[in-house]
């Protein structure tokens, strides 16, 4: 991927990104509504800084916070 390379991931949970050093950003939604478009232009544009705090604790890399199967 390019330097300048900004990914958008839209997922209901935390996902492994083993390529997230290899673009210069990662903008997560999770699960947008109808509006995602144009929330996403609005950050990526810089009209909008989403600087609010996540609710849940997501991993650097696999198994991190020892996650058994059930």
């Amino acid at each position: 991927m390019a330097p300048s390379t900004v990914v958008v991931v839209s997922t209901p949970g935390a996902i492994l990104m083993p390529w997230a050093s290899k673009v210069k950003g990662i903008l997560m939604n999770y699960m947008p509504g109808q509006e995602h478009g144009h929330a996403i232009t609005d950050v990526l544009s810089g009209d909008y800084n989403p600087s609010g705090r996540l609710t849940v604790t997501i991993p650097n890399k696999e198994n991190e916070v020892n996650f058994t199967e059930s």
